[in-house]
């Protein structure tokens, strides 16, 4: 509603009135005679005070007076106007009015019409102002509405691409768990197959291995632990396909038994492998290993004769009646030997002997003769490396009553051989090699290597005592018996020498050893077969001189110099090798 519109509808707007320049007035009685009768009534006459109107003074010729029939006028309360009333007394009388009144009226009529157009003006902007706003209300609530219906539009087009999203991830993490399953047990299957390859190869090389018997007990064990660990892997794998899960700990399990299981194919194929197999004859080591475990069973058994004290008594008896005649052993006379010879076969043979006043019988116990055969034999091998090894000439008169008893109780040759291997391996010949998990003590002493105070003891000791071993077993072999074929003769010394030459030499021993070899057996040698010993001579001196100078060692320089002396010597004399010291003939028995 406009302001003019709002003005209208006030008590005075509500009045009825004249725009006419010359119009009646409406006049109440009352009004009129309060007007100090600047009106004249009906009848014209003017009145008093000579004043016309409603302004004083003359009256403007102008305005013509008219009057109309007085009528009676009711104000309404309730309504704010008159009303005609028959009761009220209204005269209507002309008013007379000055030109001043006609430019005031129009200029307020016009400034009246120019408010109204103002407030038109006005109006028409509020309405414009208003429309805009209607619009921009109705464009702004159009607007939210549809990016409301646009955000419920994306908002369910988010809840549904979530939904495909979420279904999608269901279905990828299922895939993905499939597939981690599916790799978990590829992953197992591979563990258990890479195992069983593992021991399949263990397998095969234990099997083409020609030594098999060689193998340590660390290395027997390994491969009874390849085995436990398989049926470990075996069961682990029927778990996990029966549970039909494979977690992190059954991981954990395959990746330790493969570790073990590999651990244990370094150890095996260390003592199986080809490297360390060129270290021995095959021959020679099956005997070698038959004799050692034939040498420990006896010394297992002979045990029984220390467990009480009259078994005791009787070991003792029978060590000192083995001991005193071997430590009488010299090259005084073939009777002195023959003595000496006859003492121990008349003990081994369950005859009592008297030694010291006391008389000894190995009948007294089973094992008493097992006992004393096996003593006899390591007596006579320990001579070499304590005497002969600083006496070389002594090693006949020993030689010749070994080779004595071997003629005539052959079981006694397989103990001398097992004491002669065991204390010196070179004469099989056997370089031990050293084993996976193999302590320095236990490696030195497979090779002969005496351990004093905790130390290996040095190279020259060793030597030394390699050397009256060697001496003394070649001595048993050139030496003759009283009567009869020799139990272990040259033979066995040739086949010796072609063995050492198939093997990689070894430090410093195995000069050690040749020099020994031919010193001893040279002589009989030469006798026996001339070309081929002169073959032999050839051989040692191009062939493996220049390997031993290559393994040489300051410690055995000395052996080394000494065999290319021997040799240049013995190739220069057409084979010929001197006697050695202290050779004994076989009518030395007579003597």
């Amino acid at each position: 509603m406009g302001i003019v519109d709002q003005l209208r509808q006030t008590q005075k707007g509500r009045l009825p009135y004249e725009r006419e320049t010359t119009g009646p007035k409406l006049q109440t009685l009352k009004s009129r005679q309060s007007n100090n009768k600047e009106c004249s009534d009906d009848s014209g006459s003017p009145g008093t005070g000579g004043t016309t109107g409603l302004w004083p003074g003359k009256m403007s010729p102008s305005l013509a007076p008219f009057s109309i029939t007085q009528q009676k006028a009711k104000l309404s309360p309730a309504e704010g106007k008159y009303t005609p009333d028959e009761k009220a007394d209204v005269r209507i009388v002309r008013c007379v009015t000055s030109p001043e009144f006609g430019r005031s009226k129009r200029a307020i009529h016009k400034y009246e019409e120019k408010l109204e157009n103002e407030a038109r003006k006005l109006i028409l902007q509020k309405k414009r102002e208003f429309a805009d706003h209607i619009f921009r209300v109705e464009h702004d609530m159009e607007q939210r509405l549809q990016n409301l219906e646009q955000r419920a539009t994306h908002h369910e087009t988010q809840l549904e691409e979530a939904e495909t999203a979420k279904r999608k991830l269901r279905q990828e993490e299922i895939r993905r768990k499939e597939q981690e399953k599916k790799e978990k047990q590829e992953k197992l299957a591979k563990s258990a197959s890479d195992l069983s390859h593992l021991s399949t190869k263990i397998q095969q090389e234990y099997t083409a291995c020609k030594y098999r018997s060689l193998l340590s007990e660390a290395g027997t064990k390994a491969l009874s632990l390849v085995k436990t660990l398989v049926a470990h892997m075996g069961t682990l794998k029927r778990d996990c396909q029966t549970s039909g899960e494979v977690e992190a700990e059954h991981f954990e399990q395959c990746r330790n038994i493969l570790e073990k299981a590999s651990e244990a194919y370094e150890l095996v194929k260390t003592e199986l492998g080809r490297k360390n197999l060129v270290s021995w004859d095959e021959e020679a080591l099956k005997q070698y290993l038959v004799l050692q475990k034939k040498l420990q069973e006896i010394e297992e058994s002979t045990k029984v004769l220390a467990s009480t004290t009259e078994l005791k008594k009787l070991k003792f008896d029978i060590q000192k009646a083995v001991n005193t005649p071997i430590n009488a052993i010299s090259a005084v006379s073939g009777d002195h030997l023959r003595d000496k010879l006859k003492r121990l076969l008349t003990l081994l043979s369950g005859q009592p002997v008297e030694v010291s006043g006391k008389t000894v019988s190995l009948s007294k116990h089973p094992q008493a003769s097992v006992f004393c055969r096996n003593l006899i034999a390591k007596m006579i091998v320990k001579k070499g490396e304590e005497q002969v090894s600083s006496k070389h000439e002594s090693a006949f008169a020993i030689a010749m009553v070994a080779v004595g008893l071997w003629r005539e109780s052959p079981s006694l040759g397989d103990l001398f051989l097992a004491h002669f291997y065991a204390q010196c391996p070179y004469l099989v010949p056997y370089y031990a090699p050293k084993l996976q998990g193999q302590s320095d003590k236990d490696y030195f002493e497979s090779r002969g290597y005496r351990y004093e105070g905790g130390q290996v003891e040095n190279q020259e000791k060793f030597l030394k005592r390699m050397s009256g071993i060697v001496r003394l077993y070649f001595s048993i072999l050139v030496s003759t018996p009283p009567r009869g074929k020799h139990p272990h003769g040259l033979e066995h010394a040739w086949a010796w020498v072609t063995r050492i030459l198939n093997l990689t030499p070894e430090p410093d021993i195995t000069a050690t050893m040749l020099y020994d070899f031919l010193q001893v057996t040279g002589h009989a040698f030469m006798k026996e077969y001339r070309k081929q010993f002169i073959k032999l001579l050839w051989t040692l001196c191009k062939d493996i001189v220049p390997k031993l100078k290559e393994v040489s060692s300051p410690a055995g320089s000395g052996s080394l110099s000494r065999l290319q002396v021997l040799l240049e010597n013995s190739v220069k004399g057409q084979g010929n090798i001197p006697v050695p010291e202290g050779f004994l003939e076989q009518r030395f028995w007579l003597s």
